[in-house]
């Protein structure tokens, strides 16, 4: 019983030991929340660390710091609305774009104040259904990124997967491996069904929506690495353009501000310098015109 005793004991002080380590070597992964139209986006008010990196997200949902309502005189407010590259993956709050712009003024003196609206595999349905759902919060200008893939990712409203997207926090960090057997969280009650060609007619509609905004703003190709092989825009970036000349009328390409060599850690996403390059591209727009 003695011998029981103390490999119970043992056991129980490696368990211990490999929490601890746990919360200090990879921390908490930020927690996601379904929406009947949204299909998911981030759950607010957190402020976690993954992997050594400070995840937070306002109670707006955002990946930004919070926002006075109504919006100062002094702020130029802009909405940044994406996917997985302006929500930064892999990165430090302090190492996005968006953090970067929001440290800025604008040519007039006004503090520029970048809203992070984006989630991790959002394409253009989602994004037009967070602003139906929420507003454009008084926003002076909006820079929309897409990449290449976004206009052939539709809405499914497939039940999400808690190894994926957490939806809430384990009680230990040891159990984090179990959440392979939680069952998926339904999205919305009917059963899922994806809307052929949402992501297409979607994208007219938020360029429209964006265009109503009092100053001027832009649509940012982001190309993957594949597609920087060919000298040219490929030709989901150029859909991208023709699509945003005729609603909206400003269009960037990423590709004349991003090195394929150091700001990309895989075919789509982007390091820190990535981002720092993604911001020269955001200052192409002419919404942030003179902005420093």
């Amino acid at each position: 019983m003695k011998w029981i005793g103390l490999g119970v004991a043992a056991i129980i002080v490696m368990l211990v030991a490999a929490e601890f380590w746990l919360r200090a070597n990879v921390g908490d992964r930020n927690l996601f929340m379904v929406h009947p139209t949204i299909e998911y986006m981030n759950a607010p008010n957190q402020d976690v660390r993954y992997r050594g990196k400070r995840i937070a997200i306002n109670s707006h949902n955002m990946r930004s710091a919070e926002f006075a309502t109504p919006k100062p005189a002094d702020v130029f407010r802009v909405l940044v609305i994406g996917d997985s590259v302006i929500f930064g993956v892999y990165l430090d709050q302090s190492e996005l774009a968006t953090t970067r712009l929001s440290a800025m003024h604008t040519r007039d003196g006004r503090r520029i104040e970048a809203l992070n609206i984006a989630a991790t595999s959002w394409g253009p349905g989602n994004q037009l259904a967070f602003l139906d759902a929420f507003g454009t919060f008084e926003a002076d200008a909006a820079i929309l990124e897409s990449s290449t893939d976004d206009i052939n990712d539709d809405r499914t409203f497939t039940p999400i997967l808690e190894a994926q997207q957490p939806t809430h926090r384990m009680p230990l960090q040891i159990l984090e491996p179990l959440r392979r057997f939680d069952a998926p969280v339904p999205v919305r009650p009917e059963p899922p069904g994806t809307i052929a060609g949402d992501a297409r007619a979607s994208l007219p509609k938020l360029l429209d929506k964006l265009a109503t905004l009092p100053g001027s703003g832009c649509l940012i190709a982001h190309e993957k690495t594949d597609d920087r092989k060919s000298p040219t825009l490929s030709a989901g970036a150029q859909e991208l353009q023709k699509t945003a000349e005729a609603h909206y009328g400003a269009f960037v390409a990423d590709r004349n501000f991003l090195d394929t060599s150091r700001d990309y850690f895989d075919n789509i996403h982007l390091t820190a310098s990535g981002q720092a390059s993604l911001l020269k591209a955001m200052l192409a727009c002419r919404a942030l015109e003179g902005a420093h």
